[in-house]
């Protein structure tokens, strides 16, 4: 792989793939992340993150760009994302680096090389998979993996956002999606106990298909750029996807015991 990317640009991408946030696990609410392992790839479309455990997985399409985003020669690399952020970090902001792939990877910049190693495989390899050759039929048709997802949202994470900020004043790190077909209503939610929870309605710009309820945990909108609008599929019980034309988010559903 050789390419050229402002460093700025990958360091807040890294960030980003690693999903970092609260989840709630095992009964009980602890900060976490998706993993600290990430898979970059050049193509003719532009550089691509992909990471993912056991829960959820993601990706991420930085498109080429004549100033920012140059991409020399299409190959991939499997690396530790704190350590290559680190190395990033030894030039200065906005510093247009080039990074090759051999051995290891080196990173070139006017102020000199940085090197660090590489990894065989991510840890996940089943999830990095799915997520690379993960495909949406627009608005008509999504699967993960056999269960086919019915119901298709829209919505502006400008409406979203205000929501999520009161939902993490509850601090568990667990949502709820409910549509309703009937009302065409939207609902996000979150809840720690009969006395303590939050929830609003979300106004879609678009909806097709049943009425569904799913629960999940840990970060999602914040994995968003706001300025694209969110489309998100899903089922009752069943993964939720989360896209927009550049970002992808899947997560497993949170069944109760």
């Amino acid at each position: 792989m050789d390419i050229q990317i402002r460093n700025t640009i990958m360091i807040n991408a890294l960030k980003k793939i690693k999903v970092k946030g609260k989840y709630f696990t095992g009964g009980a609410t602890k900060n976490g992340s998706m993993g600290n392992h990430v898979v970059v790839a050049a193509s003719s479309k532009g550089v691509w993150l992909y990471n993912a455990n056991n829960i959820s997985m993601c990706r991420i399409l930085i498109e080429p760009d004549a100033k920012d985003v140059i991409i020399n020669k299409a190959m991939e690399m499997t690396v530790e994302i704190d350590k290559l952020i680190a190395h990033l970090n030894g030039f200065d902001k906005n510093t247009l680096v080039e990074i090759t792939v051999g051995d290891y990877v080196e990173i070139g910049g006017p102020s000199g090389l940085s090197r660090m190693p590489m990894m065989l495989n991510h840890p996940m390899p089943a999830g990095i998979n799915s997520i690379k050759n993960f495909t949406i039929a627009h608005k008509t048709l999504c699967k993960v993996g056999k269960t086919e997802l019915t119901t298709f949202l829209r919505v502006s994470p400008a409406i979203l956002n205000p929501i999520i900020k009161g939902c993490k004043v509850i601090d568990i790190g667990r949502y709820k999606l409910d549509y309703d077909e009937d009302r065409e209503n939207f609902t996000v939610s979150t809840t720690k106990s009969a006395t303590e929870s939050f929830s609003a309605n979300a106004n879609l710009i678009e909806q097709k298909g049943d009425s569904a309820t799913v629960e999940f945990s840990g970060p999602w909108v914040e994995f968003f750029n706001p300025e694209h609008e969110l489309n998100i599929f899903m089922r009752d019980n069943s993964p939720v996807v989360f896209y927009n034309d550049l970002e992808l988010l899947i997560k497993a559903p949170f069944i109760e015991g």
